[in-house]
């Protein structure tokens, strides 16, 4: 039931409502068990891994009262989340896919994947701070620039620190646009952080220029 298709970095596996029946090989590879006889014995059920997190909101093992597997399902547009600890103690996050194969009134089968987006998550998290911290910075510039505003004789330096102003007002803005979205790339987003940091100190640099 579980195809090959599934990449070897990503969890699959087929639940019957509330127990688990069968996994693919990076399951155990990721939780150190060799059985699925093992690993219940262990753990009982995946759901006791789920880890906790003040700034996300990851799956638990019940929501509003709801088992999380049966709660993807009827909430099948919504981002679902859960972060794991691997055998070795390393935590990873997982973004969850649901299908299901079979269900009448009383059965259900249902292939869960968990596909790794722990570096995505992390820039993704890298991002957000860098958005606020530079929101917070630019009004603060802004206010500082304002009040030294009759320091500044030379026009043009006034001119230059209103265009940094305002590049920086719009690389952030269209920084959290993208964030919302879910549409950056990686490289992408490296090179935004750049640029940001380089405005940001540059034009630091002329505000101390004007005293």
């Amino acid at each position: 039931m579980i195809n090959k298709q599934f990449s070897q970095k990503n969890i699959a596996i087929v639940v019957d409502g509330k127990r688990i029946i069968q996994a693919n090989k990076y399951f155990f590879k990721f939780f150190g068990c060799k059985t699925l006889k093992k690993f219940k014995k262990k753990y009982s059920c995946v759901s006791k891994l789920f880890q906790n997190d003040d700034k996300h909101n990851f799956l638990s093992k019940k929501t509003n009262g709801i088992l999380w597997s049966k709660y993807i399902t009827i909430f099948p547009k919504k981002e679902h989340k859960v972060k794991l600890l691997n055998k070795k103690g390393n935590s990873f996050i997982f973004q969850l896919d649901s299908e299901i194969f079979f269900q009448d009134e009383q059965n259900i089968l249902q292939v869960i994947t968990f596909n790794d987006i722990t570096k995505n998550q992390l820039l993704k998290d890298k991002l957000e701070k860098k958005s606020k911290e530079l929101s917070i910075a630019n009004k603060l510039l802004q206010k500082k620039s304002n009040k030294s505003i009759n320091k500044i004789v030379d026009n043009d330096m006034y001119h230059k620190i209103s265009q940094k102003l305002n590049l920086i007002s719009t690389i952030s803005h269209g920084l959290t646009l993208k964030l919302e979205n879910n549409i950056y790339q990686k490289e992408d987003a490296l090179k935004t952080l750049s640029k940001l940091n380089n405005t940001t100190e540059h034009l630091l640099n002329s505000i101390k220029n004007t005293k």
